[in-house]
């Protein structure tokens, strides 16, 4: 995909005073004014130069440029960063300060997912991609991948619930419909209502498999939620019994007032997170082309640092 690149023009002066339309025979982009004077359009810098000492063909009249450019030329750079949705407020954040040095650089964030991310930044409609799942060799071949983290499936349960643990087999057999009362692994004599993603999301691909392997998805019995992460955690604090997981952190999860599980006994504390102590963890990677220039590369190097500075507190 072409870079964009804008140069502001001011003060041109055209010998026509009828009104005139542009098209460059050497960019994809057109100007269009009604007297002569000053105007403004994208275009690169062979066009400029052919303006500066050419002729124009100005609706079927040709003009010649009596004038120079006096006002600089501004050069934009445009970066589009997308992919996975836990990590774009970051990524939105980091822009923000990103452009406090880099005035040119517009960035813009895009919430997607990871397959996204992964097949933009192949045919080039992105430069940057937001991945938060494994790669395989083959997908990892001509990109630079950039490791900046961890986040986990945060596993969650209606508010009163006793039972604040659970270890990976009994999570395992609960969605599997073989325990199926809270009774069995101590808590209160109530039935458990599991909660699960839709089938086509990355998140309900990496649970099923973190519990019954790679090919275990569709041996599952649970109540499917085809929802955000607020209506997830609103219908775990509402239904009585109920089970069920998200990206999300500890401080969403107890604004709602639901229990957040340990699982083998490892709380889904930041530590434990980045540690990979959690169970239910997984990668947080920047992805470009291997051939991504210097400012694709910066703010690749700038987030990374920005995000294990913003993980520093212990905040999850």
């Amino acid at each position: 995909m072409a870079q964009l690149s804008t140069w502001a023009f001011t003060a041109i002066r055209v010998r026509i005073s009828t009104r005139w339309e542009l098209h460059s025979d050497l960019s994809s982009t057109s100007a269009v004014g009604i007297n002569p004077g000053s105007f403004s359009f994208p275009a690169n810098p062979a066009t400029c130069f052919h303006l500066i000492t050419g002729t124009k063909r100005l609706s079927g009249a040709t003009a010649k440029v009596s004038a120079f450019i006096v006002a600089t030329t501004k050069w934009l750079r445009k970066i589009v960063v997308a992919g996975a949705q836990s990590l774009t407020p970051l990524a939105e954040k980091y822009s923000t300060e990103f452009r406090k040095t880099q005035p040119s650089v517009e960035i813009e964030i895009r919430p997607a997912n990871s397959n996204y991310a992964l097949n933009a930044v192949r045919n080039g409609e992105i430069q940057i991609g937001l991945v938060t799942r494994n790669l395989g060799a083959s997908e990892t071949r001509g990109l630079n991948i950039a490791p900046i983290g961890h986040d986990a499936i945060i596993l969650l349960s209606y508010p009163w619930n006793p039972v604040a643990n659970l270890t990976l087999e009994q999570l395992g057999k609960i969605y599997l419909g073989k325990i199926t009362s809270w009774k069995e692994v101590g808590g209160e004599d109530q039935g458990v209502v599991a909660l699960t993603r839709e089938p086509s999301s990355s998140l309900h691909k990496m649970f099923v498999q973190s519990l019954f392997g790679k090919d275990g998805g569709d041996r599952e019995k649970a109540f499917v939620l085809r929802a955000s992460k607020d209506k997830v955690l609103r219908t775990i604090k509402r239904v009585r019994g109920s089970l069920g997981y998200g990206i999300v952190s500890l401080e969403e999860a107890q604004a709602e007032g639901v229990t957040v599980m340990a699982i083998d006994g490892k709380p889904p504390s930041t530590s434990n997170i980045q540690s990979g102590l959690y169970p239910l963890t997984r990668p947080q990677l920047l992805i470009s082309k291997a051939s991504a220039d210097g400012t694709v590369q910066r703010w690749m190097v700038g987030f990374e640092k920005f995000v294990r500075r913003d993980l520093q507190p212990e905040n999850h």
